[in-house]
């Protein structure tokens, strides 16, 4: 009996060991998770010409703007003009104390002439030995004297008379019958922009390239995607004294009026062309932190490549060094690459454009 128990036990244990064995091998082996492939496009690499633009912002100055003053002192008589209107040169737009200088011009263009009058009557008289040498300086000499006189007050009551210096538009007028004017008083402003300067200031770096008679593109706020032309009138071959850059002037015809003095604009310079330029779109660099770089196509892997860059020209950035003409580079789907990451280029090719405008 008790042989036959132990039999039991035995049997009883094989059959547990083989259910465990059983059990053991139908456990599966964890499946490995897919391989992430992302979809990007890529650029061929190659060198062209680039022709960079330097933009500066510049303010507007008419060709011709003049401050009017009075040079006399007095009640204000007469005023012929309004603020807005065109004007000619010499064209008389007030009176100041004409009634008081009309008074004195008249005495002394009756005391010149009858000076002329004595002079002459003399003069022959003497020519005859009828008077003495003396006596005809005398005569000569009075003549002169109303002479100087009625020069003298001619120019006095001129200055009673306030002309326009330019031809242009009145601006400004600040000038009342009866208002009591003192010399040197400012009573209004001409301006003349049928043509108009626009100041700027070059730095250092890049005065070099800008000449006189170069045309330029002018641009203003209030029509941004209009392009006007101008060209370079004046390049200042010193540097002002605090900001160390050089001005420089941009003649503009104006005969519609679209730029006014005080206007912000800003100019664009077209540099000299230079070859054999690697330019790639700016988005294609990633910046973090100071570093940038690209991702270089390798055998379907993406390769972080750091990158130095340089001018910047519209939405494309020149690269000094870190790529090779040939060089496939990512420029879409760069975003969320890794180094080493495998990718599938679902797009791409190489810049067609000879040169960036």
């Amino acid at each position: 009996m008790k042989i036959y128990r132990q039999y039991f036990v035995v049997v009883c244990l094989m059959i547990f060991a083989f259910s465990m064995f059983s059990g053991c091998k139908q456990v599966k082996e964890p499946e490995k998770a897919p391989e992430i492939v992302a979809n990007v496009a890529v650029l061929d690499v190659q060198s062209r010409t680039l022709t960079e633009e330097l933009t500066l912002s510049g303010s507007v100055k008419a060709a011709e703007d003049i401050l009017l003053a009075s040079e006399l002192g007095g009640p204000v008589e007469w005023v012929g003009v309004e603020e807005g209107q065109t004007v000619k040169k010499d064209q008389v737009l007030g009176k100041v104390n004409l009634k008081t200088l009309e008074a004195a011009l008249n005495q002394a263009e009756a005391q010149y002439e009858l000076a002329k009058l004595n002079y002459e009557r003399q003069k022959q008289l003497f020519e005859k030995k009828l008077i003495s040498p003396g006596e005809m300086d005398k005569y000569r000499a009075d003549h002169k004297v109303a002479e100087a006189n009625h020069k003298s007050v001619k120019v006095q009551y001129e200055k009673g008379l306030i002309h326009a210096p330019i031809n242009g538009r009145l601006d400004r007028l600040d000038l009342d019958v009866g208002e009591i004017l003192v010399p040197g008083k400012i009573v209004g402003r001409i301006v003349d922009v049928k043509e108009v300067e626009v100041i700027v200031s070059v730095p250092e770096k890049d005065v070099a390239g800008i000449k006189e008679g170069d045309k330029v593109a002018v641009h203003i706020m209030s029509q941004p995607d209009v392009v006007y032309k101008g060209d370079v009138s004046f390049v200042a071959l010193g540097a002002e004294e605090v900001s160390k850059t050089f001005p420089a002037k941009i003649l503009i015809n104006n005969p519609d009026n679209i730029f006014r003095p005080g206007m912000i604009v800003t100019v664009s310079f077209r540099k000299k062309p230079r070859n054999g330029i690697i330019v790639l779109p700016q988005s294609a660099v990633l910046v973090k932190e100071g570093r940038k770089w690209v991702f270089l196509v390798k055998d379907a892997v993406a390769i972080e490549r750091e990158v130095n860059t340089g001018a910047m020209v519209q939405d494309e950035v020149e690269i000094l060094d870190g790529l090779s003409p040939g060089d496939s580079i990512v420029i879409r789907g760069q975003h969320n690459l890794l180094d080493g990451d495998k990718i599938k280029v679902v797009s791409g090719g190489s810049m067609k454009k000879e040169e960036s405008n």
